[in-house]
């Protein structure tokens, strides 16, 4: 049980192989949500998709957002990151794609604007939060996971 309470803690860091690993996990369960709703839906009815695709997601959502909370934490970054990483590429590309079949000249070109924003934010998340090494030795989170013993570390108390 000690396992599962801890795909939803936002204490302390992880690090990359940790992220990867957990990322994954959640994809899975979103993706096993999907295909049993779908078929359940093949078997049973149409109700049936939404119902267990959203039992999936509800799963997956808080384990995906926990990780990444102690990922950023692993780089020394407040989870208010979070809301650049996720806030910004959705409404970028919901403003770009609200303005792309419009007949004025400029805005198509805004479109594309807004889109590449969203994008290029969308992949500074991904190399942020996948690819780059965490704050070598101990920050204001925790100790670093990947120095010996240290696998998944509590937050050091904070100094006044």
């Amino acid at each position: 049980m000690d396992k599962i309470a801890k795909l939803f803690t936002v204490r302390g860091r992880a690090g990359r192989v940790t992220y990867w690993k957990i990322s994954l996990l959640a994809l899975l369960i979103m993706a096993v949500g999907w295909c049993g709703g779908l078929l359940l839906a093949i078997v049973s009815g149409v109700e049936a998709l939404s119902a267990v695709a959203i039992i999936g997601f509800l799963l997956a959502v808080p384990i995906s957002l926990a990780i990444a909370i102690r990922r950023l934490h692993d780089r020394n970054k407040s989870a208010w990151w979070l809301l650049i990483f996720s806030v910004l590429p959705a409404g970028a590309q919901l403003a770009a794609g609200s303005l792309r079949n419009s007949p004025d000249p400029p805005l198509p070109l805004v479109s594309f604007a807004l889109a590449l924003a969203g994008l290029a934010t969308s992949l500074w998340a991904l190399v942020e939060l996948g690819f780059l090494r965490g704050t070598p030795g101990p920050n204001r989170y925790g100790e670093d996971p990947l120095e010996t013993g240290a696998s998944e570390s509590q937050p050091i108390a904070a100094v006044s």
